[in-house]
């Protein structure tokens, strides 16, 4: 996946690149991978680790370009899914507070990937790497199911209240510089510039709407569930990017 710093992005490619993503991460996965053989069942599919599932998928289906890719990380991840939500089905309060983790984390993820697509001047990488880190979410999603359904998730130490303050300035910095627009602007029309900066804009307001929403959801407790939340929204899928 290559990335093109120096190309011309147009503000309508990046809305067609922008759908792309949604496409990929809402479209059914039986419509994604309608054509291929290889359909195992999310018993067998969760037996294997992401990659290794990838791996296989693609082999199997003769298939390793960037979209079978994509469809192969989506495959995983709508298997992990489903299991994540069978495991909350007795319990709708907490189900209803993961959800609103999942929504905050989708929409998150999202926000910084359009970021870093504006700060590059494009690239396919973006896309394709938003699509797969759909397993990331869901694997994370699992990991603070088992965090808020024990005790282990209630722990609490200077060690862990360390972490959760050096993740939480880690990331109230990138959300704090964001708001400042820089996409790349070479060779672009004073039109595009504008709708660039206005996107910008627009899409760091929602990255810290999400912020905000994801710790309102935690409350003012710091324990290693909460420290968790901060740590992986601050590891991010393009800081390095921004």
């Amino acid at each position: 996946m290559g990335i093109k710093r120096k190309s011309k992005l147009r503000y309508t490619d990046f809305m067609k690149t922008k759908l792309l993503i949604f496409a990929l991460l809402l479209a059914s996965v039986v419509g994604l991978a309608q054509d291929t053989p290889y359909q195992p069942s999310c018993t067998q599919t969760l037996k294997l680790a992401p990659n290794a599932f990838v791996d296989t998928y693609t082999t199997k289906n003769s298939n390793a370009s960037e979209a079978g890719t994509d469809e192969a990380a989506l495959y995983w991840a709508d298997c992990k899914s489903k299991q994540n939500e069978a495991r909350l089905a007795k319990t709708p309060k907490l189900k209803a507070k993961i959800m609103a983790y999942y929504k905050s984390y989708t929409q998150f993820f999202s926000d910084e990937s359009d970021l870093a697509y504006l700060a590059a001047g494009g690239g396919t990488m973006f896309p394709h790497g938003r699509a797969r880190f759909q397993t990331v979410i869901e694997e994370r999603i699992s990991d603070l199911i088992t965090l808020l359904s024990s005790k282990a998730g209630a722990s609490k130490s200077a060690s862990i209240s360390a972490r959760y303050n050096k993740a939480k300035a880690k990331l109230e910095a990138r959300i704090k510089k964001v708001q400042i627009p820089v996409p790349f602007t070479e060779g672009s029309s004073k039109t595009e510039i504008a709708d660039k900066q206005k996107y910008w804009l627009e899409t760091a307001r929602s990255y810290a709407k999400q912020y905000g929403d994801i710790r309102r959801n935690m409350g003012a407790g710091i324990d290693l569930a909460s420290t968790s939340i901060l740590e992986f929204l601050a590891a991010g899928i393009w800081a390095e990017e921004l």
